[in-house]
């Protein structure tokens, strides 16, 4: 504790306070309330709010996986870092949107085609720690909500703008050579396992 010599009290860790008469060895613990008013902006004090550095993010997304003629419809987004990987066409959930629509917003806003949600696949469920802001650890929690999609409308074209930069096909036979995120392959897991529980053998990455 630190003192300046004072009679005033001064607030301390776990929302009480000490008065202090020249020196901490002399001081006293209080109940935060019993501050004296008008002398110190006293206020309860969270035990481990400054000590800790994890936080914890859930995000909720949905994507749709659409084959047609033997060919993945697939989306490409660039990394911080500037690395370019493949993904399913799909994203994050708005507040108050149903994961349904939220996969037909994303693949149209992706890929330009409207598609019609045949079923639900399954839900790919991850968790991993990323770094965050102000060198803070981040324990994320990807829950991701898998559709089967077909082509009804429109015409592929590049998303503008936006977390992808390109929309393309791809044959089935060429998916393992192209540079994927792990959400690929469990959505194609289970487009092709088509689990009664839901849930593929392959969780993606």
């Amino acid at each position: 504790m630190v003192t300046d010599g004072s009679t005033r009290p001064r607030v301390a860790a776990g929302g009480r306070t000490a008065p202090f008469r020249g020196g901490p060895q002399k001081g006293r613990w209080l109940p935060w309330w019993r501050a004296v008013p008008g002398r110190i902006p006293a206020c309860r004090f969270r035990r481990g709010a400054l000590t800790s550095r994890v936080r914890k993010n859930l995000r909720v997304a949905a994507y749709a996986v659409c084959v047609r003629d033997g060919r993945l419809l697939l989306a490409r987004m660039t990394g911080a870092d500037g690395t370019s990987e493949w993904t399913l066409p799909g994203g994050g959930m708005e507040h108050g949107e149903d994961p349904y629509d939220t996969a037909l917003r994303e693949v149209e806003e992706e890929t330009g085609y409207r598609v019609e949600l045949v079923g639900l696949l399954g839900v790919d469920s991850i968790r991993r720690s990323l770094r965050g802001r102000f060198g803070r650890t981040v324990d994320h929690h990807g829950v991701r909500l898998v559709y089967e999609g077909r082509v009804i409308a429109g015409g592929l074209r590049h998303e503008v703008g936006g977390s992808t930069d390109m929309a393309a096909w791809h044959d089935l036979t060429a998916v393992s050579g192209l540079r994927r995120i792990g959400l690929v392959d469990a959505g194609l897991a289970l487009w092709r396992q088509r689990p009664a529980a839901g849930r593929s053998a392959f969780p993606g990455e």
